[in-house]
């Protein structure tokens, strides 16, 4: 690789998706530190200002089609750096990366699968020269697969930007919920239905806004006409990541009852936003809930526990507003964007200077 002047900007290129809102995220903090980037994706369309390559996507196979061309788009672009997103998808196109250093980042559900899944994302792991992982909960799964890679592994959470302004908390009536995930089963939107039937019981006005679409958004229709909670209940689509805070800010409780989750993205922002968190008790979860604080951790695949833990806050104002400023402040310390960027500008640097080393 030929040797650059000092002017010369450092060059990565990222595995990816394009449509991601934490690739959107990273590749816009990377050409704020002065860092060249190329983003080769499956799917989604060219982010604006960035040499973006964007292949067709058609299924797992991908993976493997286009790995040979996503290799020659790295030896034409000679980055610095090479950092995989997703290791069980995107990470066979970094184990064709010869000579240059490449980062796998761990997202969760690339550690779940069969058994030859899993040796497969140890071969990835192994072959990367750094792994990155978002929560303690995942750099124990990735122990796991091999004892090995603890000592290649960090944790680089997601972090999420301070905001300007905080809206504040809704009227103390009606009780004002919100859920902000995909319509999932592994996300428990029906578990929530059920545990809002039994809250109601209790407080009679209380409104859920269900945010999010996919597979199970007519099974979740059909549940509330069922449970009658057709006047409770706001099916209001997708949200896009601009309109978050705003979004958060029109409710008193974000209600995340998760059957798995590996960092818990939705928990960070509503705490940020000022807002209490109801959530599972699951994957990494309990590290970014402060329970009893900032909010209820409850068990897993329990509409009971989890409509007890609503009923205990609906009925109790001034522990939502205690839980408010606390939230805030929580996150701030542990969860801040700009934290997160420098630890992972630093583990670039520390990657690509040993290289140079080597």
């Amino acid at each position: 690789m030929k040797e650059r002047t000092r002017t010369t900007k450092t060059k990565i290129a990222i595995f990816g998706w394009a449509e991601s809102v934490h690739i959107q995220r990273w590749v816009s903090a990377l050409q704020k530190h002065n860092w060249r980037v190329k983003l080769i994706s499956l799917g989604g369309e060219a982010l604006p200002n960035c040499e973006t390559v964007i292949f067709p996507r058609a299924g797992r196979r991908s993976y493997l089609k286009y790995a040979s061309e996503a290799e020659s788009l790295v030896k034409e672009f000679q980055p610095d750096l090479v950092h995989v997103h997703y290791a069980g998808g995107f990470g066979l196109w970094g184990m064709r990366i010869k000579e240059i250093p490449v980062i796998a980042s761990v997202w969760g559900s690339d550690l779940n699968g069969s058994w030859w899944q899993r040796l497969l994302v140890r071969k990835i792991l192994r072959h990367a020269t750094a792994v990155t992982v978002t929560s303690n909960f995942l750099f124990e799964r990735v122990k796991e697969i091999d004892r090995a890679l603890a000592g290649k592994a960090e944790v680089i959470p997601f972090g999420v930007q301070k905001l300007e302004r905080l809206e504040p908390l809704p009227p103390e009536r009606p009780l004002r919920l919100c859920y902000l995930k995909l319509h999932r089963r592994v996300y428990g939107p029906d578990i929530l239905l059920r545990a809002l039937a039994i809250a109601k019981k209790e407080i009679p006005e209380i409104v859920l806004s269900l945010a999010g679409e996919g597979e199970m958004s007519a099974q979740l229709h059909e549940l509330v006409n069922r449970l009658d909670l057709v006047d409770s209940v706001d099916f209001c689509g997708m949200v896009p990541c601009e309109e978050v805070p705003s979004f958060l800010g029109q409710h008193h409780v974000l209600v995340m009852p998760s059957r798995e989750e590996s960092f818990g993205v939705a928990a960070v922002e509503a705490q940020m936003s000022g807002r209490p968190v109801i959530a599972t008790k699951v994957g990494g979860v309990p590290e970014v809930v402060n329970n009893g604080e900032t909010g209820i951790l409850v068990d897993p695949e329990n509409p009971e526990q989890l409509a007890e833990a609503i009923v205990d806050l609906g009925k109790d104002f001034v522990k939502i507003k205690m839980m408010s400023k606390k939230a805030v402040e929580w996150i701030a310390l542990r969860y801040s964007w700009e934290c997160s960027v420098s630890q992972m500008i630093d583990l670039y640097k520390r990657v690509i200077d040993a290289g140079k080393k080597a």
